[in-house]
């Protein structure tokens, strides 16, 4: 099996990676742009027969870069659907930036730090 997630994963990916990766999964790691951004063509270029995963942060937390997922999921639409690749895409920081609705069909599943939105409802700030 194999994976594709980017070089700036949250550690929380990058820790499963690694662990998946001393149990024979094959992890393909794409670096972003100077901007931090990740292109659709990076991603495509990385399909294998055998890629099951396809993870990328859609908001990332240290270099503020907001990847543009849904131009991503559209350009790989077709290889990830005859493949049957999984989408994933960490939106832990997007509630701040993105509208999930907008996104909701550029992946099969989010995935959540439920810390950060208890923290951030209590942000006054936020209310």
């Amino acid at each position: 099996m194999h994976a594709i997630i980017s070089s700036i994963e949250h550690s929380a990916i990058e820790e499963q990676m690694r662990i998946l990766e001393r149990l024979g999964l094959q992890v393909s790691r794409i670096d972003p742009d100077s901007k931090g951004h990740i292109e659709a063509e990076q991603i495509e270029s990385r399909i294998r027969k055998e890629t099951a995963l396809i993870c990328i942060m859609n908001v990332n937390n240290e270099t503020g870069a907001i990847q543009n997922i849904k131009a991503i999921a559209e350009s790989i639409k077709e290889t990830v659907l005859q493949k049957k690749i999984l989408r994933t895409m960490r939106i832990a920081l997007q509630y701040q930036h993105i509208k999930f609705e907008d996104q909701k069909e550029s992946a099969d599943f989010g995935l959540l730090d439920l810390w950060k939105l208890l923290s951030a409802a209590e942000d006054k700030s936020l209310a």
